[in-house]
């Protein structure tokens, strides 16, 4: 009996890195299923029988780039803010293809609506997982709004340092995140 499940998710792979492919020289826009489909060698059929629209297959890669994030973190089990965020900028920096592709064909801002999760990931990587949203809307109902100007934030000095060049070392961009999360006194506020 042939694994099914791993046939499904190596073509939902194999569909989603032919559109990453397909970044590195079109807009985003103006890229066809067709394309996508006819790039990694499937029908039209399959790849509707996978993703029913190319943002959906968009997301699918942002997800994959969401694990391999997760996965970095956790094998780096960073101790404490700084210390993540030299990580943080290691991670993408070793991955500034995706973010220059990302940014080059007008999306990298579509990766921000990723990016709330990805932290909440990245708080119970350092050992928050106190972060309980409804805990937190209950403490202080304008919470979220907090947590999406914060995360928010972080995301656009992220765009801003992939376009850098020369780019700042992950050290470098650590302590600018240290300087300006920090409330006087040094409490970080993300």
């Amino acid at each position: 009996m042939r694994d099914t499940s791993k046939r499904i998710r190596k073509t939902k792979d194999e569909i989603a890195n032919a559109l990453c492919s397909l970044l590195e020289t079109n807009q985003y826009n103006v890229i066809t299923i067709q394309e996508i489909a006819d790039s990694c060698s499937v029908t039209r059929r399959t790849l509707y029988r996978h993703f029913k629209t190319k943002d959906e297959i968009l997301h699918h890669c942002f997800k994959g780039c969401a694990t391999q994030f997760s996965t970095y973190i956790a094998a780096r089990a960073p101790k404490d803010y700084r210390e993540f965020c030299v990580v943080y900028f290691s991670f993408w920096n070793e991955n500034i293809n995706m973010l220059t592709i990302l940014n080059k064909s007008g999306i990298m801002y579509r990766f921000a609506s990723e990016f709330e999760s990805l932290v909440l990931m990245m708080s119970s990587q350092l050992g928050h997982d106190s972060i309980d949203k409804n805990a937190a809307l209950k403490a202080n109902p304008k919470y979220k709004y907090h947590f999406a100007y914060r995360t928010a934030g972080f995301w656009h000095v992220t765009e801003l340092w992939c376009q850098e060049s020369p780019r700042k070392k992950p050290e470098e961009m650590a302590d600018i995140m240290m300087e300006i999360t920090s409330f006087p006194g040094g409490v970080q506020i993300i």
